[in-house]
């Protein structure tokens, strides 16, 4: 469900397209059985956020908190990596630079049920790249 309100707010190019490529690659592709992947988008005051959720295989705590970590320094030059998070630091890193350090993405995730990943943004209108 996306909230109506954000329609007038725009998002940067290539934003959700490495999330969600994440979660089907990494969280629902390597489970057994079928899974499902919801994209939903609410605002709360200033800002607005999207939010990309999947009942997949989830992250190991420490692995989420070494991720979580990283993307809280995106200043932070990655001198390793997997294809599966530099999609992930490139779009957080794209949304600190556009609108600020308070913005970003920020994953939960429960190992062996689900994955969260939250983008948060301003609820404002898109200023051309």
């Amino acid at each position: 469900m996306i909230d109506e309100k954000i329609l007038p707010f725009g998002i940067l190019r290539l934003t959700l397209q490495p999330i969600v490529e994440n979660a089907l690659f990494h969280g629902l592709d390597p489970q057994c059985g079928a899974g499902e992947l919801t994209i939903t988008a609410t605002t709360f005051g200033e800002d607005y956020a999207i939010y990309v959720w999947d009942n997949g295989v989830g992250i190991e705590a420490g692995y989420l908190a070494q991720i979580n970590d990283q993307l809280d320094h995106p200043d932070v030059i990655q001198t390793s990596g997997t294809p599966a998070r530099i999609g992930i630091f490139n779009v957080n890193a794209r949304i600190k630079f556009h609108y600020g350090l308070k913005y970003g993405v920020r994953i939960e995730s429960t190992l062996g049920e689900e994955t969260l990943v939250k983008i948060l943004l301003p609820a404002k209108p898109m200023q051309p790249e």
